[in-house]
């Protein structure tokens, strides 16, 4: 019997979760499922698990990314979630050689009460963090172990994510995020959208009833991506608060000056048909579109002329310093 049951969330989501006895449970959830006449499917997944794998996950870069950050949570906050559904391990493994344990160990119930142990020491100490008037952005690391971390990821390219995740070999905490992700990419139909239409994730029905254009679609898009969330950090709804988010990331691709990320604009993405030949992104020897990791489809943070950062107008031949600046030492450099 599986580990596992389909759900549908309050949005109408499907997820499938994994139950760890006395911790947090894995979850993995289609917050967006779309296709186009080329047979390109655009998923936008929300994964929870536990944050001793989130650097694993991060290895995988043919997909955008983003997660809930532990420095923008309170840090009381953060520790009453540990304390009440820490972040376990789903196996035990008995020491060996190598990287993989492939049996665990016979005391499992001892191994629950060392991490819970260690989890009670650490929230000790973070509380003491905590009460010096430390930032949440240095005391918040003391518990990551025990911490669950919500991640939204948007791919095209599935396969090899599963070969290598699915395997028997693979860290087993992942090996569970990728089942999950396997079970519902094959009980779930992606949604048609033709050639110049948009995925959109995170923009509910409600939301596209409610809209004027789809410009606004896609700042409710981006704004939610950047939270992970249909809600504000304030557990609200609020499409003004959306919308501004979204202009703060904007003017920060735009001008190119403000260290702030757009890396929220990854995940919409407009659809390109099979025969559509656009400004943005490159075609492969196999003619299919690419724009940033994705097939298919362009991603909405490509259209930002210096969505990479400042504009490099020149760039040294000698050192690859760029704008007049020079290496030290580099015989290019003015005397």
């Amino acid at each position: 019997m599986a580990d596992y049951e389909f759900k549908l969330d309050e949005d109408g989501h499907l997820y499938a979760e994994h139950f760890i006895d006395g911790g947090a449970d894995i979850r993995v959830k289609i917050v967006a499922d779309s296709i186009t006449d080329g047979a390109c499917r655009l998923i936008t997944w929300c994964w929870t698990y536990q944050r001793m794998i989130h650097a694993e996950i991060m290895t995988h870069r043919d997909r955008a990314r983003n997660a809930a950050s532990s420095r923008a949570i309170p840090a009381a906050t953060l520790r009453h979630r540990v304390l009440d559904l820490p972040a376990v391990p789903v196996h035990w493994g008995a020491n060996q050689r190598g990287m993989q344990a492939d049996n665990e160990i016979a005391d499992k119930n001892a191994a629950y009460d060392w991490w819970i142990e260690a989890r009670n020491s650490a929230a000790m100490w973070h509380a003491k963090g905590e009460a010096l008037g430390l930032h949440k952005q240095i005391v918040n690391r003391v518990i990551e172990p025990w911490m669950m971390i919500e991640t939204i990821v948007s791919a095209t390219e599935h396969a090899n994510f599963f070969h290598l995740r699915k395997h028997k070999d693979a860290e087993p905490n992942f090996q569970i995020v990728a089942t999950l992700a396997w079970e519902l990419f094959h009980n779930h139909m992606p949604t048609f959208i033709r050639s110049g239409g948009w995925h959109l994730p995170y923009v509910r029905s409600a939301d596209i009833e409610a809209a004027a254009s789809t410009e606004e679609l896609i700042k409710l898009s981006t704004g939610r991506c950047a939270r992970v969330s249909y809600l504000t950090h304030e557990g609200k709804r609020d499409r003004q608060a959306d919308y501004d988010l979204h202009d703060r990331l904007v003017r920060a691709a735009s001008t190119g000056n403000d260290p702030l990320h757009a890396s929220p604009l990854e995940h919409p993405a407009r659809a390109v048909g099979r025969y559509e030949y656009g400004s943005y992104g490159v075609f492969n020897q196999t003619r299919e579109y690419r724009s940033g990791p994705f097939v298919g489809w362009q991603q909405y943070r490509k259209m930002f002329a210096n969505e990479n950062g400042p504009r490099i107008e020149t760039r040294c031949d000698a050192c690859g310093a760029w704008n007049g600046a020079h290496v030290t030492g580099c015989p290019r450099a003015p005397r």
